[in-house]
């Protein structure tokens, strides 16, 4: 998750040029304060049992190892 918005907010601070430190915390201020007023989340794709059926091999079988 926090790839994401590091991503977020270098296509949204960084991608343009900065003459200075102050106007560079203006801008990341701003975009924090509408991702934070948007609520923004993830929606993830995988769930648990999705990640169990296709990632097997990494993921131990649980019920056969309480012997």
């Amino acid at each position: 998750m926090a790839e994401i918005e590091i991503s977020i907010f270098q296509r949204g601070c960084l991608s343009r040029r900065v003459d200075c430190l102050g106007t560079l915390r203006r801008r990341i201020n701003t975009l924090e304060l509408k991702r934070n007023a948007q609520h923004a989340t993830i929606s993830w794709r995988f769930t648990s049992h999705d990640a169990r059926e296709k990632l097997h091999d990494l993921y131990p079988d649980i019920k056969n190892n309480l012997n």
